[in-house]
């Protein structure tokens, strides 16, 4: 899981309080804590890349400045967040995707990506790791995602095997929307080159 830190100076005005917070606990994509100490904000962000924390800490240090209401600016800022985030899953997820794929235990799959994006990359990873774990046998091939326009996780089946993997298909879909990462499981002819086994196909992060 991708976790940047940031760190921002606030000034007493913007906080609107003088008394230390003690523990705080927040939520959200971007989530700040006031520490108590010199109005220090913690925020911690899931599931964004180094370069946009940077660009971050530059656009929070110029609205401490200008002292706007904290909590208000994150309240925007994680609306943002929340298309450049990630699709992460966290234990909790994928202790459900576990649960469920372990019914058909012994399911051989393949996975897809646009290999050079970082995030539908580390989103297969996850999957792979999450499926192995559950008892399913992953098989190598050589297709790679090129010239191809896929948004969210296509689960495919081979025609000819529809009755065999449609359920473990289906069932891994659900359950992945269940968890917030969007889903479908279909029937792909172009799958029959591999009969024996589940395709699944990790497309870009859909929009909201």
């Amino acid at each position: 899981m991708r976790v940047i830190a940031l760190f921002v100076v606030l000034p007493a005005l913007a906080i609107g309080q003088t008394k230390s917070t003690g523990s705080a606990e927040t939520k959200g994509n971007c989530s700040p804590a006031n520490t108590g100490n010199n109005n220090t904000f913690n925020i911690t962000c899931q599931g964004i890349s180094e370069k946009v924390g940077a660009q971050l800490i530059g656009l929070l240090n110029r609205v401490a400045k200008n002292q706007l209401d904290a909590e208000a600016v994150m309240a925007k800022l994680d609306g943002c967040l929340r298309q450049l985030a990630w699709r992460i899953l966290n234990t909790a997820d994928t202790d459900r995707v576990i649960n469920v794929a372990t019914v058909f235990t012994r399911q051989q799959f393949t996975m897809r990506s646009f290999n050079e994006q970082e995030e539908p990359s580390q989103l297969r990873e996850a999957l792979h790791n999450i499926l192995v774990s559950a008892g399913w046998l992953f098989v190598p091939t050589n297709h790679v995602m090129i010239g191809v326009s896929l948004v969210g996780v296509s689960i495919e089946v081979p025609p000819s095997h529809a009755s065999a993997f449609e359920p473990a298909a289906s069932a891994l879909a659900s359950i992945l929307n269940q968890v917030g990462v969007k889903a479908v499981e279909r029937l792909n002819p172009g799958e029959e080159d591999h009969p024996d086994m589940i395709t699944i196909r990790i497309g870009t992060k859909p929009q909201e």
